[in-house]
């Protein structure tokens, strides 16, 4: 559904244990996260388009560092740290996978293998149980000759999907400072069909 890519890289900081939140920060290429990962060490990661991304070498450390930096919220805070590890990407796409209708074979996907949500929804650790719990039950029907149980998990699959990417497209109607920045116009884009329901 998209092209997100998270790049990311690790900070030391000692306060963590003063700040154990996630901190969003949108900005006109996308938007900020950064998180603690342990007593010593948070990560900042600058979720935004790849193509973006490469046009604008943000896996550069120095570019990356110079559009923290540009931050408010987010460069506030990691002003003066020391970087431990950086700059990584990582493919953070919105995708559903889907068993095409001639496959016969009793498999079926869970969690991200199923269903890859953009991060901002901070859904992908429920989704990945609650499928989990479903495909167990599905699983255990398929192992006693009932393959019923696969159509109905599917189609919940694509029920789940249709109603993220509607999710997905409030939070993203959320922002408005940015209208003519491609990040963000490529969200509206993609998601408005979502929306008129």
């Amino acid at each position: 559904f998209d092209r997100l890519v998270g790049i990311a890289a690790q900070f030391d900081d000692k306060d963590t244990n003063g700040h154990l939140y996630t901190m969003v920060e949108a900005t006109s290429d996308g938007w900020w996260y950064s998180a603690p990962l342990n007593t010593n060490t948070s990560v900042v990661m600058l979720m935004t388009d790849g193509d973006l991304a490469v046009k604008k070498h943000m896996h550069e450390l120095d570019i990356w560092l110079q559009a923290l930096m540009e931050t408010d919220l987010t460069a506030a805070h990691f002003k003066g740290r020391k970087i431990k590890c950086g700059t990584s990407t990582f493919s953070a796409v919105s995708q559903r996978v889907i068993k095409s209708s001639s496959d016969e074979r009793p498999w079926l996907n869970v969690g991200d293998a199923a269903l890859s949500v953009d991060p901002v929804s901070g859904s992908g650790v429920i989704r990945a149980l609650t499928t989990a719990k479903e495909a167990a039950s599905c699983a255990i029907a398929t192992l006693r000759a009932d393959n019923s149980l696969l159509s109905v998990y599917e189609e919940n699959r694509n029920t789940e999907c249709h109603k993220y990417l509607k999710e997905l497209g409030a939070y993203y109607r959320l922002e408005r400072r940015w209208p003519h920045a491609v990040f963000w116009k490529r969200r509206r884009a993609i998601l408005q069909n979502y929306l008129q329901e």
